[in-house]
């Protein structure tokens, strides 16, 4: 840990040069709505130490813990390289029309490096459900009009009283149940359940694009370094204002603070894929018996530090803006998210792990060296 503590001024050094390099405008602005963000939650989460809503001495030791780690966003977020530019959209109710919109939004696709192409045989993609019949519906036909479709749909029940186990093998997805309610052990229930060698999650709520399943193949087959890939949501429901808390202040906040939380980028649970080697790596160190856990960030504190975690706003998909219909519900995502990050940082501390990263990043450019000057070799 010595040389560890040591290496961080060299580190901290190295982001502010990039610092004065590198950030927009739009990176400045993310920065601030998500800090702020942060800051209104940690002072929630504080308040609500008390019964009766005044602050206790433990509430007001969260809210200026809250404040230091407002502080270390920016920096972390440099130093975990977990910058991502959100959707340019305004989604519109109608799904159709929301992703005519969005796809006129998102920059186009930039072509992969090509590392060395390696066509995948299977992509399996999971979707955890609880009483999301109708949405879950919507999901499963957006998967059923992929330009390539997945090999396998797999749509974990985790206890639904509605008809979701109906709705999905009509659309003949294969169900498997988890009668433990939680949405990391029906994710992890579904992931092992599946055969795919990409591993792709979405939400019931998600509406991924036509290219959704395609833009997996094609970054997976591209990199053998890569082990994860993340999008992010556009929000549908409730109005413009709520979009815009949730591209920047919710979204926004996410990938910046947890970025710089846990040394690198976080995958988004409504828009992701993992290799499956990469899950049965995970696995052994996710926390299955807290059902206080958000299943993305359990696994992305849970990737290694070599693995690649790839942000590609391709993979961005429609979600439903219902985290804001109630107060205590928005309140109770904020505190499990808060709890991720306490229980790992237990296991492995905050200066641990960006050290960790970085010493890992390094050896997977290395890596990525290697394979490209093969495949340069190997041209005629």
């Amino acid at each position: 840990m010595g040389t560890s503590y040591a290496a961080m001024p060299a580190l901290i050094a190295r982001a502010v040069a990039e610092l004065g390099s590198s950030v927009s405008f739009n990176q400045v602005l993310r920065t601030v709505g998500s800090s702020f963000g942060t800051a209104i939650s940690g002072a929630v989460i504080a308040v609500n130490h008390s019964a009766d809503g005044r602050p206790t001495a433990t509430g007001i030791s969260a809210t200026f813990g809250i404040g230091a780690n407002v502080c270390l966003v920016v920096f972390g977020d440099l130093l975990a390289h977990a910058v991502v530019a959100g959707p340019r959209s305004d989604p519109a109710g109608s799904s159709r029309s929301s992703h005519r919109r969005l796809s006129r939004a998102l920059p186009a696709p930039r072509a992969p490096q090509r590392l060395g192409w390696r066509p995948m045989s299977r992509i399996s993609v999971v979707v955890p459900s609880y009483n999301d019949a109708r949405m879950l519906e919507v999901c499963l036909t957006a998967l059923a009009t992929q330009t390539r479709a997945p090999d396998e749909i797999i749509v974990v029940d985790n206890g639904s009283t509605d008809d979701t186990v109906e709705v999905a093998r009509a659309a003949g997805a294969r169900v498997v149940s988890e009668p433990r309610r939680g949405v990391l052990r029906a994710t992890a229930c579904g992931f092992d359940a599946a055969v795919g060698d990409i591993i792709g999650r979405l939400d019931a709520d998600s509406r991924p694009g036509p290219e959704w399943t395609a833009r997996l193949e094609e970054l997976f087959s591209a990199d053998p370094t890569l082990d994860a890939v993340t999008g992010t949501g556009a929000f549908y429901g409730r109005g413009p204002v709520w979009h815009f808390v949730g591209r920047y202040l919710y979204l926004g906040g996410y990938f910046l603070f947890m970025g710089a939380a846990m040394g690198h980028r976080p995958v988004f649970g409504s828009s992701f894929a993992l290799r499956r080697p990469a899950w049965r790596d995970v696995r052994t160190r996710i926390h299955l018996d807290d059902p206080r856990m958000h299943d993305d960030l359990d696994i992305s504190f849970a990737l290694g530090p070599e693995m690649g975690v790839a942000y590609d706003p391709a993979l961005t998909v429609l979600v439903s803006a219902r985290p804001f219909d109630t107060f205590s519900g928005f309140v109770r995502r904020a505190s499990w998210g808060f709890h991720v990050v306490a229980v790992n940082w237990s296991d492995i501390g905050w200066l641990r792990r960006l050290w960790l990263s970085a010493q890992g990043q390094r050896r997977r450019r290395a890596r990525r060296r290697v394979i490209a000057r093969s495949a340069s070799a190997s041209l005629p």
